[in-house]
């Protein structure tokens, strides 16, 4: 990212963009997870789980696939 903004040039064309910032962290707050939906995939047998509703602070997880036991990878939206 070539260019650096400082807090104060942030402006409104900005928004849902990445920008580089300079500064100092003095404080931070506590870390939300922003995830809404999971389904998981199985790259083995085609199996699939979901998707499932994330709610509060608790993460779904599934280890491995039902039907062949292979690891599950969650496709995240």
């Amino acid at each position: 990212m070539p260019t650096r903004y400082s807090l104060r040039e942030l402006r409104q064309e900005h928004l849902n963009s990445l920008v580089k910032v300079g500064g100092v962290v003095t404080r931070r707050g506590g870390v939300w997870p922003m995830l809404k939906w999971v389904r998981f995939d199985c790259q083995k047998c085609g199996q699939v789980l979901g998707p499932f509703t994330q709610e509060g602070e608790g993460e779904i997880k599934v280890g491995h696939c039902f039907n062949c036991q292979s690891r599950m990878k969650p496709l995240l939206f």
